[in-house]
């Protein structure tokens, strides 16, 4: 069961979103979390060849810029927890932060 959906809205700097992925990486339990990232207005292409994805990371592509709003309302819409982590592209989160 899913219990942690992390949505991260990502428009642009990847080297953000990598260190923001890695740090949650490092400190999720995946058996009960997901991160979902909404690439608003960017090259989906570029984010699912630059990074490591696991399969408990999701992307969903929009070609239009969303907003902040819409975008993270999007990630909301396709989670899976039971509680919603919204987390900027440009956080570096430490261990049980969602704790």
């Amino acid at each position: 069961m899913i219990k942690y959906s992390i949505i991260i809205p990502f428009h642009s700097n990847l080297n953000l979103l990598t260190m923001c992925i890695t740090s949650l990486y490092k400190t999720l339990d995946f058996s009960e979390s997901e991160i979902i990232i909404v690439d608003n207005n960017a090259d989906g292409s570029q984010i699912d060849s630059s990074l490591n994805l696991s399969k408990q990371c999701r992307v969903i592509s929009k070609k239009e810029n969303l907003m902040y709003p819409r975008a993270i309302n999007l990630g909301a819409e396709n989670a899976r927890g039971k509680y919603l982590i919204f987390c900027d592209a440009d956080t570096c989160v430490s261990k049980n932060f969602h704790k």
